[in-house]
């Protein structure tokens, strides 16, 4: 009996000589099992991100299931909010800042002219079709805050095997995908790439914010959420051609006849003869179809050719590539494609599914959206543009006011709100902020249109003579409350503005 194996490993029976029976990797049952131990820039070199990159972006622009998941989940990520609020103790400075970053600043932060919400929600699709960009800090001349966006692909370098830097301020550093790192793996400053070799830049990690969704603790960079799923849907997008080719085939011939010459009627008027009967088929033209004859061994017939592509089984399995096709993009399937078959239960997992993964999402844009917020007021106040604040340890504590939450069912969870706020469980400012408000600027709004509202009463009031009912305009409840008496200070303001009628 021997004793060791071909391949010079101990031989042992079965799998009982290991303590995890997993650890098998010479089984004459299943393949030889790789190792995949390295580290993550080993295992995805190169070459592979950027097929990746190549085939997810494909993937964006000619399956709309893709496209469409991606987008709509930009649009909840982002939705129409995103203003930045200020947190700090120095109100007044802060509501000056506060109104130049989202009435100035956000509209002339890019370089290529896109508003900062336009950014961040192409930033969100990027992540997911891309895998990472870059935000490039670049003022102008005179000293206005403006930002890029350096798309994945222009991050790299022009081999593989210029993995180290052997000239300039970055000399003895290593470069992986682009990323310009130290020894323990600490980015320096990115490699974009130019038109021509010549054109190559550095710019360091300093100036610059790179934006990545990382699965990976040693994950240089980022890869897009399509990749495990992207060859099952190329595949499903090549199997959709062949299939559409096949029913313009079907489609293309309208009846079929079976008769004993094999051929049309000749005396026919409609009957056109071909230029070569050897290799064309007998045709005859019928509007927008065709006629087919074959020859049979007896009698003659006419018939439909059956169509009945695609089959119930190629549905289902499209429908499986495209739920394996959410679940990388980690959105709900039912959102993306179909809807049927949901109960109350289930609305509640998807509407979950899909709050989970927008505030995942705005976790991560909010640190490069937050990095540029702060370096644009920093900016601003060593330029002049704004004033300096009175506190200067709070300047850049800034935040930004969401989108309302994803909601499937927005009357059920606005009844809800409302239960949690009469039991306490949630505050006011909790309500607004879920939908997508800032508690201060509804405040505000709120006294603001109290105040005209009962401004234009009172005026109307004293030009009429006669007070008016406040119930008229609007009723809380359902049931009547009286109107509350007059203090004496207002009756005699009252008595002072009504005008005296003479007496008879």
């Amino acid at each position: 009996m021997p004793i060791l194996d071909s391949y010079g490993n101990p031989v042992t029976s079965g799998s009982g000589g290991r303590f995890a029976n997993a650890a098998t990797r010479y089984d004459r049952s299943q393949p030889v099992e790789p190792l995949f131990t390295q580290d993550f820039d080993a295992l995805v070199p190169d070459w592979d991100r950027k097929t990746l990159v190549s085939g997810s972006r494909k993937m964006f622009q000619n399956f709309p299931p893709a496209e469409g998941a991606i987008t709509q989940k930009a649009d909840n990520v982002v939705g129409r909010a995103w203003d930045a609020k200020f947190n700090g103790e120095d109100k007044e400075w802060g509501k000056l800042a506060a109104d130049w970053l989202n009435l100035q600043w956000y509209g002339m932060c890019d370089i290529k002219g896109n508003d900062f919400k336009s950014l961040l929600w192409l930033d969100c699709v990027a992540l997911d079709r891309d895998g990472d960009f870059l935000t490039v800090f670049e003022p102008t001349e005179s000293g206005w805050p403006m930002t890029r966006r350096i798309p994945a692909n222009r991050i790299g370098q022009r081999s593989s095997f210029d993995d180290k830097i052997l000239v300039g301020a970055y000399k003895g550093a290593k470069m992986r995908h682009g990323v310009i790192i130290d020894r323990r793996g600490v980015p320096l400053a990115y490699n974009i790439l130019g038109d021509t070799p010549e054109e190559d830049i550095q710019i360091n990690a300093v100036d610059c914010v790179f934006s990545s969704d990382p699965n990976w603790h040693d994950q240089t960079r980022g890869l897009p959420s399509l990749s495990g799923a992207l060859k099952f849907v190329r595949s499903s997008l090549l199997s959709h051609e062949w299939e559409q080719m096949a029913q313009l085939m079907v489609s293309s011939i309208g009846l079929v006849e079976y008769n004993e010459t094999g051929g049309p009627d000749i005396d026919d008027p409609g009957y056109t003869s071909p230029t070569d009967s050897t290799t064309t088929p007998t045709t005859e033209l019928l509007q927008n179809g065709t006629i087919r004859y074959f020859r049979s061994n007896s009698g003659g017939k006419i018939e439909q050719v059956k169509h009945d592509r695609p089959g119930d089984m190629w549905d289902r399995f499209q429908d499986r590539v495209i739920r394996m096709m959410c679940k990388s993009l980690k959105w709900p399937y039912e959102l993306a494609w179909k809807a049927n078959e949901i109960n109350a239960a289930l609305v509640r997992s998807i509407q979950d599914q899909a709050r989970m993964s927008v505030e995942d999402r705005q976790d991560t844009l909010k640190v490069g959206a937050m990095r540029q917020v702060r370096w644009a007021v920093a900016k601003a106040i060593k330029e002049g543009i704004l004033p300096q604040p009175k506190n200067q340890s709070d300047w850049w504590k800034w935040d930004f006011i969401m989108p309302r939450k994803f909601s499937i069912d927005a009357g059920r969870d606005a009844a809800q709100r409302r239960e949690d706020f009469k039991i306490g469980f949630k505050n006011r400012g909790q309500i607004i902020t879920e939908e997508g408000g800032n508690e201060e600027v509804m405040e505000d709004d709120r006294i603001e249109a109290v105040f005209r509202y009962e401004k234009k009463i009172r005026e109307r009031e004293q030009l009429e003579g006669f007070v008016i009912d406040r119930r008229k305009f609007e009723m809380l409840t359902p049931n009547e409350i009286p109107i509350a008496a007059p203090s004496s200070e207002d009756e005699t303001i009252d008595q002072e503005n009504t005008p005296q009628k003479e007496e008879e």
